[in-house]
């Protein structure tokens, strides 16, 4: 439970619960750096 109560892993579940959505489309509602 731990791993999916990161505010980020949240967030992107909640953005695929509505639907499938492309990583491009997910990664654009987030600041990641490589």
């Amino acid at each position: 439970m731990k791993a999916i109560a990161e505010p980020n892993r949240l967030q992107i579940l909640d953005m695929i619960s509505t639907g499938e959505k492309c990583a491009c489309d997910i990664l654009d509602n987030f600041d990641f750096t490589h």
